[in-house]
C-alpha cells in the first residue's frame, strides 16, 4: 500500500509552518519512510519537530514501554511554552 499523499511530499509537512515529532519503537515494524524528510523539512526542526525513538518497544510504545513513551514526550514538550 501507497499513500496517496505521503508525509514527504511537497505540499505536505514540510511545508505546512507546524511542529510535528514521530515516535518509533525500536522493533517497530513499520518502515520508516517520510517521516525523516518531513522533519528535515520542517522549519521547526530541532525546536519543536524530533524524531524520537522507544526502547525496547514494538508498534505500541504506550503498551510496550508506558515509562519510557511518557518520558520522550515529555521531554518532547519540555520546551514548549
Amino acid at each position: 500500500m501507497f499513500a496517496h499523499r505521503p508525509l514527504d511530499g511537497d505540499d505536505r509537512l514540510g511545508s505546512i509552518p507546524i511542529a510535528v515529532s514521530f515516535f518509533w519503537g525500536d522493533r517497530d515494524w513499520m518502515r520508516r519512510v517520510g517521516e525523516q524528510k518531513a522533519v528535515e523539512k520542517n522549519k521547526y526542526k530541532g525546536i519543536f519537530s524530533h524524531e524520537h525513538i522507544i526502547e525496547d518497544s514494538d508498534h505500541h510504545l504506550y503498551f510496550d514501554n508506558p515509562q519510557g513513551f511518557v518520558e520522550k514526550i515529555l521531554e518532547d514538550l519540555s520546551n514548549l511554552d
